[in-house]
């Protein structure tokens, strides 16, 4: 009997337990409430082709911590995986592999690569035009750690959902990519290292798009976005939270890649930063109302816009301790559509520097740094006496600026709003310039 004829007579859980191969070659099987690729051994493995369609309740590669490099294989035009309630790529097993290429199919209704704590090193690669993985909700490394997808070569994933790489500490060191022209993503929610995850990973690269209706970057540390090179995308439907409580956390907009939140974006918790570098890498939070938050009550956030990187947005605000934005080099410009604000009740210590001839436009100003070192005159003139701009008076002034401003003897009580014709000025500077 061929395992094919095999899994036809299949009502109860199977499982592979050591080194034996099972094929579903252009039939469809029902294989129960529960199918399994390594139940408790090694190096099993499932092929699914030529239109061949395998359905169970939950599917499983690599169950216990024993069942380790195990397989599956769905390739070919409609051959399918379809697990309707769960799909679990390692359990609790490490280095188990799934492969859906050459338009092959897996469907199910919430998948998990690396489960629990122990599960490591399990891999998903779905490749090749008209392939993709649909499914409730994909979670990239839950406890486990070390876990990696890989979406390339015009494949997709849809997931309407929840999704997390890294959702749960200890889950470390996981990695989702998105590669390559015509690949995409298309999903729900998606948190890149949620509660304590730390060292988790969204790279979109080579032209590669994700498509996502809120994004979160670092409620654990060290996690981060990267969209590097031209036409690679992450576009939000609402928001995106670098940070999000956490802690040294990064997004990286490279080399031309972009950003798009239709509402806003903000940069929070403690010492997280968003770089964006490279010409024509965008970083866009220009939507109706849209936001730029750097700080969000949080400490020692940075916003990096440097070699002809651009960020967009309507209203800016930089709120909190020590929060900064550094924008430097030619061609580079923060461009804000009405307010920039820097600094509230009970704020200090946060800053706006533009140097080696970057610009900062806001409504119909600009501030901008020149070799000629007239900057300071032009501030002084249009942009420090606005109604958005607040006084400190905890923290020494780090600068005096020509042309409008003076010294006084009093300053204004903290929060008051600078007056348009003369500003006497005690107090922390926000907005400072590197020569």
């Amino acid at each position: 009997m061929t395992a094919a004829g095999f899994l036809l007579s299949i009502r109860q859980p199977v499982g592979a337990e050591s080194f034996l191969a099972q094929v579903v070659d252009g039939i469809f099987t029902n294989a129960g409430n529960t199918f399994v690729v390594g139940a408790s051994g090694p190096s099993n493995s499932l092929v699914v082709l030529n239109e061949g369609w395998l359905q169970d309740g939950t599917g499983i590669i690599g169950n216990l911590f024993s069942s380790t490099d195990n397989s599956a294989l769905i390739t070919g035009r409609n051959s399918r995986w379809e697990s309707v309630s769960q799909l679990f790529v390692g359990y609790s097993g490490s280095r188990n592999r799934l492969r859906v290429i050459d338009q092959g199919r897996i469907e199910a209704g919430t998948s998990y690569v690396g489960f629990e704590s122990p599960s490591r090193g399990n891999f998903v690669l779905i490749s090749d035009d008209g392939s993709y993985w649909q499914s409730g909700g994909i979670n990239v490394g839950h406890d486990g750690s070390a876990n990696e997808v890989i979406v390339t070569n015009k494949a997709r994933i849809i997931s309407a959902g929840l999704n997390a790489i890294g959702y749960h500490a200890p889950s470390s060191n996981n990695v989702l990519s998105v590669a390559g022209l015509g690949s995409y993503w298309f999903g729900g929610h998606l948190a890149v290292g949620s509660f304590g995850a730390h060292h988790n990973a969204l790279r979109i690269t080579g032209g590669g798009q994700v498509f996502n209706d809120a994004g979160y970057v670092g409620n654990g540390a060290f996690n981060a976005a990267i969209v590097d090179g031209p036409g690679s995308l992450w576009n939000l439907n609402t928001t995106l939270f670098a940070g999000d409580d956490g802690s040294n956390n990064q997004c990286s907009i490279l080399n031309g890649g972009r950003i798009h939140c239709a509402y806003s974006s903000v940069i929070s918790g403690t010492d997280n930063r968003a770089l964006v570098t490279g010409l024509n890498s965008l970083w866009n939070a220009s939507g109706t109302n849209g936001q730029l938050v750097v700080g969000g009550g949080g400490s020692g956030n940075q916003l990096d816009i440097t070699q002809g990187g651009r960020v967009n947005c309507w209203l800016a605000r930089l709120m909190g301790i020590s929060n900064g934005v550094h924008v430097a080099d030619a061609g580079s410009v923060w461009n804000i559509g009405q307010d920039l604000k820097v600094g509230d009740e009970d704020d200090w210590g946060n800053s706006v520097t533009i140097a080696d001839g970057a610009r900062v436009d806001w409504g119909d100003r600009r501030a901008e740094h020149d070799a000629l070192g007239d900057v300071r005159q032009r501030l002084a003139q249009r942009h420090v006496a606005e109604d958005a701009w607040r006084i400190d008076r905890r923290k020494p002034a780090p600068l005096d600026l020509a042309g409008g401003l003076e010294r006084g003897a009093a300053a204004p009580r903290h929060g008051d709003q600078a007056d348009r014709r003369k500003l006497l000025w005690h107090g922390f500077l926000p907005l400072s310039y590197a020569s």
